[in-house]
């Protein structure tokens, strides 16, 4: 049913059970201790760990859009929650306008 079980060499049995046991423990650290002292980073040379590849024709490497701003202005929406008639309808917005009204302002509503 499943996969042929093929006689393998010493090492990559050794390998194997290694990679087994290693698998099997949960790592919470990284694999490679960093050296304190600022020197090598401890990976092997030719090996840029800071900056991976991206490969340009890929779709994950895309330009980010930017994020939609919150405030998308609609004037009916404005009136409709602002509005003088909003306002006159109940006791607070009456209240708000006789505010507005005692401030002086040239506005009472939107």
């Amino acid at each position: 049913p499943g996969l042929p079980s093929l006689p393998l060499p010493q090492e990559a049995m050794a390998h194997a059970e290694r990679f087994a046991e290693e698998w099997a423990r949960p790592t919470y650290a990284p694999t490679r201790d960093l050296p304190l002292d600022g020197g090598s980073s401890g990976w092997p040379e030719g090996v840029d760990v800071a900056t991976p590849s991206i490969d340009p024709a890929s779709p994950s490497s895309a330009p980010l859009q930017a994020v939609k701003r919150t405030f998308q202005p609609s004037t009916v929406r404005r009136k409709r929650q602002h509005g003088f008639l909003v306002r006159k309808r109940s006791k607070d917005g009456r209240d708000i306008m006789k505010r507005r009204f005692l401030k002086g302002r040239k506005r009472l509503s939107c």
